[in-house]
């Protein structure tokens, strides 16, 4: 079974190809939400915020 952040990454990687503004500050909305309910780390988040911002 794959992991929460794994697929998280997978979607941050779509997402970032794809280039849909409004789709990415959405995502970037549910990273907050996993955050905080501890899902991920905070290491993670940033790795999939930069993930988002780069390409």
């Amino acid at each position: 079974m794959m992991k929460t952040y794994d697929y998280l990454k997978i979607i941050a990687q779509k997402l970032a190809r794809k280039k849909d503004k409004e789709k990415i500050e959405e995502f970037k909305i549910k990273l907050d939400i996993f955050l905080a309910k501890d899902r991920i780390t905070a290491e993670q988040y940033q790795e999939l915020n930069d993930i988002l911002e780069k390409e």
